[in-house]
């Protein structure tokens, strides 16, 4: 309780730079404060210090004209570097008929390098979801809401999962869903930040891929990617979901 009370009176936050650590690692500091982090206070510290600023049109989105009633889902386009999503799957978030004939999500093509840092920070005020390949446009989470929703892909990446993202939506009380190649991770093995359970599920789903088209495994990540969008606009997920 004392640790609760200390964080949500916290005047500063820190940030380390991981590689300047001792072994390049600050796992046991870190987690140790996650749970606790003041996610409700930082936000409102973000927009106090944002509430000067506006975000200008790009040639994607009409980002000041939004519709405050609808679902902000951001796609962050990483397709022009060597981490990207199939070139199935990522037609058919931007040109497929789910996300453009959904009358609830107000749904944004990203290219994140487009915008200064000032206004990167105030496109992920806007957002109800990011979803995403594996990489540093996942960290806008960090300015959404808290009680968001992240959805990271994992596709092309040779070192397997890593917890960044699902460390910063831990952090913002996010809610979070993986996908491995278009097969959704356990969620509790994340959640619990257990890594020799992760690599685990990775290893049975790396057996289950043995045998699994590359067809229907595009055809999977739809399925996981619609059911956990629409479980965010119905806002249905139990107490012991992540």
């Amino acid at each position: 309780q004392q640790q609760q009370q200390q964080s949500n009176t916290a005047d500063a936050i820190m940030f380390v730079r991981r590689k300047s650590c001792p072994n390049g690692s600050i796992n046991k500091m870190w987690f140790a404060y996650i749970d606790d982090f003041p996610a409700w206070n930082w936000h409102a510290d973000v927009m106090r210090g944002l509430s000067s600023l506006r975000l200008p049109n790009n040639n994607n989105n009409d980002n000041n004209n939004n519709d405050n009633k609808r679902f902000v889902l951001a796609y962050i386009d990483r397709q022009k570097t060597g981490r990207n999503l199939p070139p199935e799957l990522h037609e058919w978030l931007v040109n497929g008929d789910y996300f453009a004939n959904h009358d609830k999500i107000d749904f944004r093509h990203v290219f994140i390098e487009q915008y200064e840092a000032k206004e990167q920070i105030v496109l992920g005020t806007q957002c109800d979801m990011l979803l995403g390949v594996h990489g540093n446009g996942l960290s806008h989470a960090l300015w959404m809401r808290p009680k968001g929703y992240l959805l990271e892909v994992f596709w092309h990446n040779k070192d397997d999962y890593v917890h960044d993202y699902a460390t910063i939506a831990q952090m913002m009380k996010h809610k979070y869903m993986a996908l491995y190649r278009g097969y959704v991770l356990d969620p509790k093995s994340i959640s619990e930040r257990n890594a020799g359970l992760v690599r685990e599920n990775i290893k049975q789903l790396k057996t289950k891929l043995e045998s699994t088209s590359y067809e229907k495994t595009i055809e999977n990540a739809k399925q996981e990617i619609m059911e956990f969008v629409e479980n965010a606009l119905n806002n249905s997920w139990s107490s012991s979901d992540q």
